[in-house]
């Protein structure tokens, strides 16, 4: 999955799983990145870190490749030559490496030379229509993968319709390089639908405590905001750093906090007013800190418990943990290489203390059914109170920071081979604490950090940690990007945190330069609008300072969150027909154009002027019938986009509703503050069922 670009064809791409860094070299917020990498360790990122990198790539000619390896790669699209340098192979603040390291063996190399794609190069260069070399380097001794090609169904092979000049630039239902996708997801796994209730409404990220949950929820239902969860990261406590607002990672619940949960949770599900279900959702990674030395007052520190019974990733003195600096505090990692240590993290950690199941209690599939449903009438597979759980599910965060050098792991196997598995481990091992708690149809789980066949053992992706920013490099413009991108790995089902995470003030007396990031009420509003389409769910998040920040229950942002929230519910029967094909097809929810228009050189080359094309495409269709052209700057009421070779009607109407456009070719359309450029197909079938419920909600008037 890669943020900054889409058509990876020029590029030497570096397939190593980090964080993704902050700022990621913007130029409209340096100095951030360079500090960041020269004082943080990496922090900063580049244009290629990732938290979910893929070994694979998909062509426009519908063919591809996937390696089996879990080192350290390099794919060389046609780059002229990968550099060596720390500056490609170092990762984000966690999987940082250096250049020693990859001296430790002997790199498989293999050289395709039938590489097929649209070039980036500028015309004047070498022939751009011919076919490029791609080559392939992996730290290893050896390297193992497979070659596939989408192969169309002989009854649906689709014919484009003639443009203009003659080249076949139309709507195709089964392209090559979706077929290729789902050639590719047999290998890499799919994603399964989400349960039943969790696209019901929206999911709010909230913390401060029972009162403050309470008052929000409120506020928020008074208002008629369709809701399906609550997400409170902090039950286990805040912790106040120089660099915002942290959690005590020792996963037991806060009682100061929240020792009204039970109650809490009770009232939300069985709601005696008649308003729909709300669930519960926590925070978990696989990291301990050492609360007790921090002076956190606790009877069970889960850091000493692993530490003495030795499940935690050692030094190279094997006997003290290896510890990671995160922000202003130490955390030592689980060791999952070692069986102990993942049992007790699994039946412990995750099933009584973050799913909060007591020992010995479980619903199967189908057991304490009940017949009831989340309020809007989708039915509940299994009660949730009868499980025993004091949540519905949680983030999954990290994954990504096994380091290369200086530890030692249970099993004894080499960290950069394990580095990159990490992910997969760290959610296989949550799904099967789900499955034995009987859970599975009714938890949802979703993870920051994946490698190639993550897909088949993850539920739910969101796209990690964005600067409350506009920019495409680490904001809100990055998130399409990474979307589109993820697709075409086989990570279908993704979401961001609306309005972004990272964000801080930065002062530099020295130099008499400062910096402040901050999150402000248009970019909230616009990031809502995407994400009221571009998610498999609808998450919100307080930020990194939450006080500093614009929130959804704002009373200048309420009313447009609203409406976008019963938007994202409209859609939910769509999206949920698109989740049946994400899981029996591979094919993502969030689509790039050139997947149903795949003859179009615009969308094929999806690059700027500098770089041989005519724009990037910020712009993606949901499913095969929509497309969204989502505001990436500020201030603005119109947005320049790309309309495919298709006729295309406006999700608005009304006296003021915008034309009808028809494609192919750059177009700006308009996108006033709540009302952005979203279209459809003519002969789009979702269209009449979203405008109904849409019209049943008083978000549109008659059509």
């Amino acid at each position: 999955m890669q943020y900054t670009h889409f058509n990876m064809k020029g590029h030497c791409v570096p397939v190593f799983v980090s964080e993704g860094g902050i700022g990621r070299g913007a130029p409209g917020t340096q100095p951030i990145t360079l500090l960041l990498n020269i004082l943080g360790g990496g922090n900063g990122g580049n244009q290629y870190t990732t938290y979910q990198a893929s070994a694979s790539y998909v062509t426009s000619e519908g063919e591809g490749i996937v390696l089996m390896n879990s080192e350290l790669s390099l794919f060389d699209l046609a780059s002229g030559g990968c550099p060596r340098g720390t500056g490609m192979l170092s990762g984000g603040r966690f999987g940082a490496t250096t250049s020693a390291t990859y001296t430790l063996t002997d790199w498989a190399y293999m050289l395709l030379w039938d590489w097929h794609g649209v070039p980036t190069k500028p015309a004047d260069g070498p022939d751009p229509t011919a076919p490029a070399p791609a080559a392939i380097t992996v730290h290893a001794s050896s390297m193992r993968g497979r070659l596939f090609k989408g192969f169309p169904a002989a009854a649906s092979a689709a014919q484009a319709a003639d443009s203009a000049d003659g080249q076949k630039s139309g709507f195709v239902a089964e392209s090559m390089p979706l077929l290729a996708v789902e050639a590719l997801t047999e290998y890499v796994g799919r994603q399964q639908p989400l349960p039943e209730w969790a696209d019901t409404g929206a999911i709010i990220g909230l913390q401060g405590g029972t009162s403050h949950v309470r008052h929000v929820t409120e506020t928020l239902r008074e208002h008629g905001v369709p809701l399906s969860a609550l997400w409170l990261q902090d039950w286990i406590g805040a912790r106040h750093t120089t660099l915002g607002q942290r959690l005590w990672w020792n996963w037991e619940l806060d009682t100061q906090l929240y020792g009204e949960w039970p109650s809490l949770r009770t009232d939300f599900l069985q709601p005696r007013d008649g308003t729909p279900r709300i669930r519960l959702l926590r925070y978990v990674n696989p990291m301990f800190s050492d609360v007790v030395s921090a002076g956190r007052n606790t009877s069970d520190n889960q850091f000493q418990l692993a530490y003495d019974k030795r499940y935690l990733v050692n030094g190279l003195d094997g006997a003290s943990p290896y510890l990671i600096k995160v922000a202003s505090f130490d955390a030592a990692l689980l060791d999952l290489t070692n069986p102990a240590a993942r049992t007790w993290m699994r039946d412990h950690v995750l099933r009584q203390n973050v799913l909060g199941q007591s020992a010995g209690q479980s619903a199967g599939k189908g057991e304490g059914s009940t017949g009831a449903a989340d309020g809007d009438g989708h039915a509940m597979t299994t009660d949730a109170l009868a499980t025993g759980a004091m949540s519905d599910g949680w983030m999954a965060d990290f994954g990504e920071a096994l380091p290369c050098t200086g530890i030692l792991l249970h099993d004894g196997r080499n960290p950069c081979v394990v580095h990159n598995l990490i992910p997969i481990e760290w959610a296989e091992l949550n799904r099967e604490m789900v499955r034995n708690a009987g859970v599975e149809d009714e938890v949802l789980l979703f993870f920051r950090s994946g490698y190639t066949t993550s897909p088949g053992v993850a539920q739910l992706f969101w796209l990690g940690d964005q600067l409350h920013t506009w920019d495409q490099h680490d904001g809100l413009v990055s998130t399409v990007t990474a979307t589109l991108a993820g697709g075409l790995s086989g990570f279908t089902l993704t979401h961001s945190d609306v309005g972004g995470y990272n964000g801080g003030a930065l002062w530099l007396p020295q130099l008499l330069f400062g910096i402040r990031i901050v999150r402000g009420p248009e970019l909230l509003s616009r990031w809502v609008e995407l994400c009221a389409f571009s998610g498999a769910v609808l998450r919100t998040h307080e930020g990194l300072l939450p006080g500093k920040n614009a929130q959804v229950w704002d009373e200048t942002a309420l009313h447009h969150f609203r409406k976008f929230a019963k938007i994202f519910a409209a859609f939910r029967p769509y999206r949920r027909r698109l989740m049946g094909e994400a899981a029996t097809r591979g094919w993502p929810l969030v689509r790039h154009p050139v997947l149903h228009y795949p003859t179009d050189a615009v969308l094929l080359a999806d690059a700027d002027e500098a770089s041989g094309g005519s724009g990037r495409i910020y712009q993606f269709m949901l499913g095969p019938e929509w497309l969204i052209v989502p505001v990436g700057q500020p201030g603005a009421t119109s947005v320049r986009g790309y309309v495919p070779d298709d006729e295309w009607l406006p999700l608005w109407c009304g006296p003021d509703a915008p034309s009808v456009v028809r494609g192919p070719g750059w177009q700006h359309l308009p996108a006033p503050l709540g009302r952005p450029a979203v279209y459809h197909r003519r002969d789009a079938g979702s269209a009449a069922e979203v405008r109904r419920a849409l019209q049943a909600q008083g978000v549109l008037g008659d059509c």
